[in-house]
């Protein structure tokens, strides 16, 4: 089975050495998703204004496969017909 590392950056990066086998790459991008899932439930009140996070897959090779970059944006309404980018 192949190996794929899954590598979280922000704030500081987490480098995942080991890697986990998985079947497919199929199987390493819906592992991504929960993965993303899970740390933005426990995260969320770490993530703030124009802080990204970015979670990539890479193979054994370290080849890139698969990326989510999370950014948090924050408007303010001036009025019901326009806003502005804090």
């Amino acid at each position: 089975m192949p190996c794929y590392h899954f590598n979280v950056y922000g704030g500081s990066a987490i480098r995942d050495i080991e890697g986990s086998l998985l079947s497919s790459n199929e199987c390493a991008q819906s592992e991504l998703l929960q993965y993303a899932a899970d740390l933005l439930a426990r995260e969320s009140m770490d993530l703030y204004p124009d802080a990204e996070w970015k979670i990539e897959v890479t193979d054994c090779l370290r080849n890139l496969l698969f990326r989510i970059s999370i950014n948090l944006s924050v408007f303010v309404v001036v009025d019901s017909k326009q806003h502005i980018e804090n």
